[in-house]
């Protein structure tokens, strides 16, 4: 996979979650109005572009980040569907939502199970 490769990925995945809540909330879609979550993406992806074979070899330690990761943003997106009017069922759910539908997107344009759908989860 080439640099824009890995841009697309690292965007769908950093900021797919976010925006299906935001879309679904019919509020401004956060990274349109602040960029920089969008340069972060792209960021992250120069990154491990240059040093996947380092990060690759450390697969265990990605996956306590994600599970970390997924339990940050799932309370962050329950928090901004809370603040918008939603109610405490939908707003658990856009969390999940917020959490998970990133990767899931990465996963499926990468042609792979969703990650989140793995039995080692």
């Amino acid at each position: 996979m080439d640099l824009i490769g890995f841009g697309l990925l690292a965007s769908i995945t950093g900021i797919g979650g976010g925006t299906l809540r935001d879309v679904i909330l019919d509020r401004p879609v956060f990274w349109i109005s602040d960029q920089i979550f969008l340069a972060i993406c792209l960021l992250v992806a120069l990154i491990t572009f240059f040093a996947a074979h380092l990060i690759q070899r450390r697969y265990p330690v990605l996956l306590w980040l994600d599970a970390a990761g997924l339990a940050a943003y799932g309370v962050l997106g329950a928090h901004v569907a809370q603040r918008s009017g939603a109610g405490v069922i939908v707003a658990a759910v856009l969390g999940v939502t917020t959490a998970t539908f990133g990767g899931m997107m990465r996963d499926v344009v990468s042609q792979e199970t969703p990650l989140i759908l793995q039995k080692q989860l």
